[in-house]
């Protein structure tokens, strides 16, 4: 034991019989671009994140099955949609598929299939087209009930008032001083219109008027 822990180790072991081999290096394979590099080092990242395979997402575009793919899914494919100028190159490509990168492969696939971002498009439609139909639902509720509001609004009216008021004083001796009326995105610009201060605007004269 002693010997073992302590004994003189002045002889240099002996290298193991294969320490002279160099580890069998695998030839670096070259692959053909036709996307510019960035966008399709993009495209590779999200088909990792999305961990589709290309006959997943073309059986799914053939058979126009959106719930399938997921909205999500299919707008992600709608980023990936290659220009005019990639498309050709991609039909046009005739070398071995194993050589592209893999977002030539994920969209050469792809653009098999007749129409494919067209009908991605529809896809995303469909499926996003209920989530709309509630939005815009929603939305003619909310701006239905603020005309009711402004219709009974007493205080908008004298809003009305005032700014008819003001634009005739403003116009008087022309053939607009008379005026009887106003489109109301005359309103949107009542804060652009500035006094000779510099400061004050049409509309703070509008609020003035209002409160006298």
């Amino acid at each position: 034991m002693i010997e073992a822990l302590f004994m003189n180790n002045s002889m240099p072991a002996a290298p193991p019989r294969d320490a002279g081999r160099k580890p069998a290096v695998p030839p670096f394979r070259q692959e053909e671009r036709v996307l510019d590099p960035k966008k399709a080092q993009n495209i590779a990242i999200l088909l990792r994140a999305l961990n589709v395979t290309r006959e997943e997402v073309s059986d799914a575009l053939l058979d126009g099955n959106a719930e399938c793919l997921g909205s999500e899914l299919l707008e992600t494919l709608v980023k990936m949609a290659p220009t005019k100028e990639e498309e050709v190159k991609l039909r046009d490509y005739s070398g071995d598929l194993a050589k592209l990168g893999t977002a030539e492969r994920f969209l050469k696939t792809v653009l098999d299939i007749p129409f494919a971002f067209k009908r991605v498009d529809a896809m995303l439609y469909r499926a996003n087209f209920e989530t709309e139909i509630n939005y815009l639902r929603k939305s003619f509720e909310t701006l239905e009930a603020a005309c009711e509001d402004l219709r009974g609004s007493r205080l908008f009216l004298k809003l009305l008032e005032a700014v008819l008021r003001t634009g005739n004083r403003m116009n008087v001796g022309t053939n607009r001083g008379e005026a009887k009326a106003f489109k109301l995105d005359t309103l949107l610009k009542l804060a652009d219109v500035k006094g000779a201060d510099g400061k004050t605007t049409l509309l703070h004269f509008v609020v003035q008027e209002m409160i006298r």
